[in-house]
């Protein structure tokens, strides 16, 4: 029995060392993935010395145009990247001001009741600090962002492990390469990804089951604290920090009233310590929005130029751009 159990023991860890050893080619697929988020990561690091580095999740990238600041003489990047809450802004920032030559006047840093929902920083289906300019593993990440995420570790584990053999395969095959700019849309566009969808009913109803567990959620003020160590970092390497709200549809439907309740007393501590755009609905119907909480290329055209309007007319954030 002692012989079976050694046996066994050992079996699972040769393949435990076998899923972590060939895992750590899952972000081989770099210079190759039609993922917008991997592609904008593979670009970020061209844009240097902006005056604005809007910092979001998936409402980030398809809310925000930069084209509109370029116009206002205004040089922004929107890293926007699916799911990103805290944990994510984290990775993200430390990674970018890393390589950075010069870093951003300001980081925009957008603020949603999703931001502080267990849907946000999703490493399971978007495991973006391994396609970092300084890669991050797993282990890694779990120490240093959130050590709940252990029980999900095994399921990273086989994802991992799957997507590492897949690459493996496809990096003899693909002829594609994002890693020049040229061909990365998302170099073009400056981390925009447009949406000609419009919003329908029927179309939430679809997908309302991926929200309706945000009724349970509680606001996680344990984030809240992380945010605060990350604006005060920035403010210690002399960036200024603001920041803004995007209309969102139908979204706070999902949320619960304490949870919402909570959201709204952090944001009024948001405004009183901080500069702050808010997101305003006037101007804005359903065909401005792709689905029930997201933006469209039409709804994002008329936030931007909006939000270009605030900066040029209000001191607080005129003064920030003015021109070296």
């Amino acid at each position: 029995m002692q012989k079976f159990i050694k046996e066994l023991c050992l079996f699972f860890l040769l393949l435990f060392g076998l899923l972590i050893s060939v895992g750590r080619f899952d972000n081989k697929d770099r210079c190759f993935s039609d993922n917008t988020n991997i592609k904008k990561l593979n670009c970020i690091s061209s844009f240097d010395s902006l005056d604005i580095l809007f910092l979001g999740n998936s409402y980030c990238y398809s809310g925000i145009n930069p084209v509109y600041f370029d116009s206002a003489g205004i040089k922004t990047f929107n890293l926007g990247i699916a799911t990103a809450g805290i944990n994510f802004y984290n990775f993200l920032l430390t990674d970018y001001l890393g390589t950075a030559k010069q870093k951003p006047k300001t980081v925009f840093i957008l603020l949603s009741p999703m931001t502080f929902s267990d849907k946000s920083d999703d490493p399971v289906n978007y495991p973006i600090y391994r396609y970092l300019k300084e890669p991050v593993t797993t282990e890694n990440y779990i120490l240093s962002a959130d050590l709940s995420l252990v029980k999900k570790y095994p399921k990273i584990l086989v994802k991992s492990f799957t997507k590492s053999c897949s690459n493996i395969l496809s990096m003899v095959r693909s002829k594609k390469d994002f890693c020049v700019n040229g061909n990365n849309e998302m170099w073009l566009s400056k981390g925009f990804i447009k949406s000609e969808e419009t919003y329908s009913l029927k179309k939430e109803l679809k997908e309302e089951h991926l929200h309706l567990p945000l009724l349970q959620n509680d606001f996680d003020t344990v984030k809240v604290r992380k945010l605060s160590e990350i604006v005060s970092a920035l403010q210690a390497a002399n960036i200024k920090v603001v920041f803004f709200e995007l209309p969102s549809n139908r979204l706070y439907n999902y949320f619960n009233p304490n949870y919402l309740s909570d959201y709204s007393d952090f944001v009024k501590s948001i405004k009183t310590n901080y500069t702050f755009i808010p997101a305003s609905d006037s101007d804005l119907n359903e065909t401005c929005f792709r689905d029930m909480d997201h933006l469209n290329s039409k709804g994002a055209a008329i936030v931007s130029k909006r939000m270009v309007n605030e900066i040029m007319t209000r001191k607080d954030l005129s003064e920030l751009f003015i021109k070296r």
